[in-house]
């Protein structure tokens, strides 16, 4: 569980708040190393364990879909889903992508996702007709970049967590998603 120390009281952060937060930076670092790879030039911002944003230049619609499912992609490649969303309810491995996507695309996946959060990402998949092609090649930048991945999962969680905390010392509410948004531009 984390913590954070303030003059000499460690406060800790709950386990929903710290499995949501490991999920919202998984999701947003993922968004980030593939916009990255696309030179998309991304920016991230995560206001607590619940919000998060990247913002990058637009790219091809595959560019773009690849990106939004990026961010699913790598909760399941770093065992940080979101809490709440089931499906697809196989293990992502380079042997099961393939079960993986389909269940994901045409096995309700996409609906189960964008009810936890992720329908804006669902609108770029969408967007794409070649959402089989967008996911696969998600899936292999993320493959090939983990130590990528995770370096930007962590280094997002730590600064979120850190802004976090400090808005609980404070007694302020956690931000919301809008305000999240705000604050980013």
């Amino acid at each position: 569980m984390a913590a954070l120390t303030n003059n000499m009281t460690t406060i800790p952060l709950n386990a929903e708040d710290t499995a949501l937060l490991k999920s919202v930076a998984a999701h947003e670092g993922g968004h980030c190393v593939t916009a990255a790879y696309f030179k998309l030039n991304p920016r991230a911002f995560i206001g607590g364990p619940r919000s998060g944003i990247v913002a990058h230049r637009a790219g091809t619609s595959l560019e773009n879909a690849a990106v939004a499912f990026a961010g699913v992609i790598s909760e399941d490649m770093l065992k940080a889903r979101c809490p709440g969303r089931t499906l697809p309810k196989i293990e992502l491995t380079p042997e099961t992508f393939a079960r993986w996507s389909s269940d994901m695309i045409f096995n309700g996946g996409l609906e189960d996702f964008a009810r936890h959060g992720g329908a804006s990402d669902v609108r770029m998949v969408e967007a794409e007709p070649r959402k089989c092609e967008s996911a696969w090649l998600a899936f292999q930048i993320l493959t090939l970049r983990r130590d990528q991945l995770e370096w930007w999962a962590d280094l997002l969680a730590d600064k979120s967590w850190r802004r976090f905390r400090e808005a609980q010392i404070r007694n302020r509410p956690d931000l919301d998603e809008i305000e999240c948004v705000n604050r980013f531009r």
